[in-house]
């Protein structure tokens, strides 16, 4: 009678054990950018931008979070952001509060 070999199912373990340790790292990074907008609003200390670089961010917990305006040419001012969209030329005026709001869902406090 012929032995079986017996590395057979151990790389069958182990080949089950990657596929299950890569389809939970694939469900976290999902999971993460679901959360990270929950993240943000729980702790929002502050609103700044970098001038025409279309990318607005906020800190919290002294950790920077880039928000991206897509499509807007975004300039900063003292209360917010102001831009144009850059394929219609609509023009837009963002304010802290709702940035705030649009994160959060939750009213801005003054």
């Amino acid at each position: 009678m012929k032995e079986e070999n017996p590395k057979w199912p151990v790389i069958a373990i182990v080949a089950v054990f990657i596929l299950f340790m890569t389809g939970m790292m694939c469900y976290g990074l999902i999971r993460d950018k679901r959360e990270v907008l929950f993240h943000i609003t729980n702790q929002f200390y502050g609103v700044n931008c970098e001038k025409s670089s279309g990318i607005a961010w906020v800190i919290k917990n002294d950790y920077r979070q880039d928000l991206t305006f897509h499509d807007y040419a975004v300039f900063c001012n003292d209360t917010g952001f102001s831009g144009k969209q850059i394929n219609t030329g609509h023009e837009i005026q963002i304010n802290k509060g709702v940035i705030y709001n649009a994160l959060s869902g939750n009213k801005h406090q003054k």
